[in-house]
């Protein structure tokens, strides 16, 4: 039987509630108690393996940004978006799932943000007595644990990008929600590092961390977690394969200190960007006979060794630099890590030297503005080349490139061609020229009325800067990522053409054919209302949707409160008496059916077919005014 998506969410969401206020409170509704205490969490897995096993190999190829096709869609998780996998982002039921957790734990913001919000709340989320009268201050945690997506395989390059790409979405998507708590939807990637000793396998995590460390740099993630972590020896490795907690060759075990120092080179290159590192056992195995640190009769391995001193390890063992070739040198601190589209990576280093700001979302059909500028470029700049690229398919340029002070930058001239294409020629006047790290271009892009929704990209591709010598440098460019909204407002912007339409044409009177006074007023609020969200380019389509609703609401009662034509004055005497009040109180309760209708259906005021209340309200209004 079919869950229709609001008793999925329901479900989910008491589920979550449950759970975590189990360990977290003390709440006795929750199975808890003052005498237990709350057990505190450090992280929690909010979702864990909701990645396919190997959709993101096909999809990522195709577009680097896709995610939402690479997921399992798990039944019980997708009945709470309908079987939708497209939509309202916010709508998506892994937005669903953690911001139901960010509930069940809130900070203090959460819980005032809840507070402010409650009335707009879905109703479900209202009916099994998880607040109090609109309150969570309860369960308010002045530290609450960091929520974690977690899954494996992550050494796999496109199920690493997929996952970055979902909490890109997801987490930007969140920072315009009403109960946005000042965290991040997802707060850790956790990796379950389930791996095996192999010639890339460090080079591969850190593509994977680098994703994500960039993600903390602009603030849409808090850390990474290096959740399980054991090695295995597959039967490609130096010395072959072994399952623990059989003893080991010297090549083997070398194989493995090698491989454990690399993978400990990696987490302390990364440390401030990992929120922790779980060894999956502590002696004999791990996971499906892989080697953790110490063996079964609790004696250090070659691995503890390689941990504890990864630089030290691998130069001793050098007879193994050809199996891991180029692997170390790649873990320096000055590695520029290459992400493929979305440019390179140093850890620690200078960050890009320009600067890509402004919009990140925008609807089909609908322009956006962002900002060029330089950030960290040292020494003085006079003038620049700057080329920037998007997909033609998706944006065009809606306006020139344009200088945001003139008294100090100028643009020169730009080009737009080939399609996809803007390079824009600059120079620095005064002050700037010494001083040139600042905004310089507005830059007028426009979401194609027939793109197609997800997430895409804006790059600065390469910037060249000049001295006052002729000298030119060569600076290294950054990503903007848009995400574009696919919202249909055809029905709400016809609705509204209709509404004013009747708006414009109603006269206000007494009259025959006239309206009641105050209510074009109330119908030019409505539609007022109704423009405002039809004009956002950022309305959701859920408020689309509930903006039509109002607005037609408003609609039908005014058109309900035009005076009547032709029946009012019942008996002619060029005036609205009780008499006419009397004339409709003769055939009171009779209607369309009665035989003698024709005799007297004039004093069914409104034509409803029906003497009633109604017709007698209506005289009643126009004697007493």
């Amino acid at each position: 039987m079919k869950v229709d998506k609001e008793n999925a969410r329901r479900v989910q969401y008491n589920h979550t509630m449950t759970v975590m206020r189990h360990f977290l409170t003390t709440d006795a509704k929750y199975g808890s108690s003052e005498s237990r205490g709350v057990i505190p969490f450090n992280s929690w897995d909010v979702l864990n393996e909701e990645v396919h096993e190997s959709r993101h190999s096909e999809n990522i190829p195709a577009d680097p940004n896709s995610w939402k096709a690479s997921l399992k869609h798990t039944n019980w998780l997708v009945a709470m978006s309908d079987d939708q996998i497209d939509g309202d982002i916010k709508e998506h039921y892994v937005y669903l799932l953690f911001k139901y957790a960010h509930i069940a734990a809130p900070n203090a913001k959460m819980a005032a943000a809840y507070k402010a919000n409650y009335a707009d709340l879905p109703e479900y989320m209202k009916l099994d007595g998880h607040d109090a009268e609109g309150s969570i201050d309860a369960y308010v945690m002045d530290s609450p644990p960091k929520l974690t997506y977690n899954d494996y395989d992550i050494s796999s390059r496109t199920k690493a990008r997929t996952a970055y790409n979902m909490i890109r979405e997801l987490n930007t998507a969140w920072l315009s929600d009403p109960l946005y708590d000042g965290r991040p939807l997802i707060e850790d990637m956790g990796i379950q590092g389930h791996d095996a000793v192999k010639e890339t396998l460090a080079s591969d995590n850190q593509y994977a961390m680098a994703l994500y460390a960039s993600l903390v740099d602009e603030g849409l993630l808090s850390g990474i977690a290096f959740s399980e972590f054991d090695l295995k020896l597959p039967t490609s490795s130096p010395g072959g394969g072994a399952i623990a907690p059989a003893v080991l060759n010297v090549r083997q075990s070398d194989a493995l200190g090698y491989q454990y120092a690399l993978m400990y080179k990696l987490f302390t290159k990364f440390a401030p960007y990992v929120d922790h590192i779980i060894s999956w056992g502590v002696t004999g195995s791990g996971w499906q006979g892989s080697y953790v640190l110490f063996d079964s009769q609790s004696n250090a391995n070659a691995g503890y060794y390689g941990a504890m001193n990864p630089d030290r390890f691998i130069l001793g063992h050098s007879y193994l630099d050809d199996f891991y070739a180029g692997e170390y040198e790649k873990l320096q601190d000055d590695y520029a890590i290459d992400l493929g589209d979305l440019g390179t990576y140093t850890v620690g280093g200078p960050k890009a030297p320009v600067s890509l700001t402004g919009a990140d979302h925008a609807s089909a059909g609908s322009a956006f503005d962002l900002v060029y500028g330089l950030s960290r470029v040292q020494g003085e700049v006079l003038a620049q080349d700057v080329t920037i690229t998007y997909d033609a398919d998706k944006l065009e340029l809606a306006a020139p490139p344009v200088s945001t002070d003139e008294a100090s930058f100028l643009v020169v001239d730009y080009k737009s061609e080939p399609a996809g294409t803007l390079r824009i020629l600059g120079v620095h006047l005064g002050e700037r020229q010494a001083n040139p790290n600042v905004d310089l271009i507005k830059l007028a892009f426009q979401a194609k009325e027939k793109a197609p929704a997800g997430l895409t990209n804006i790059e600065v591709t390469q910037v060249v800067t000049a001295d006052s010598a002729g000298i030119e440098t060569v600076h290294s460019g950054t990503v903007h990522t848009v995400q574009i909204n696919v919202i249909d407002k055809a029905a709400l912007i016809s609705l509204i053409a209709t509404a004013q339409a009747a708006y414009d044409a109603a006269v206000e009177g007494h009259l025959p054919g006239q309206y009641t006074a105050g209510v074009k007023q109330a119908l030019l609020t409505a539609i007022k209302a109704a423009q405002q969200v039809a004009d956002d380019a950022e309305a959701s389509e859920s408020q689309i949707v509930e903006a039509a609703a109002k607005l037609n609401q408003a609609l039908t009662t005014f058109r309900a409160s035009v005076n009547v034509t032709d029946r009012v004055d019942l008996n002619n005497d060029g005036r609205y008496t009780v008499g006419d009040l009397a004339m409709v109180a003769k055939h009171y309760g009779k209607n369309n059916q009665d035989p003698a209708w024709d005799s007297f259906k004039a004093v069914d005021v409104n034509g409803d077919g029906t003497v009633d209340l109604l017709d007698l309200v209506m005289i009643a209004k126009l004697i007493i005014q």
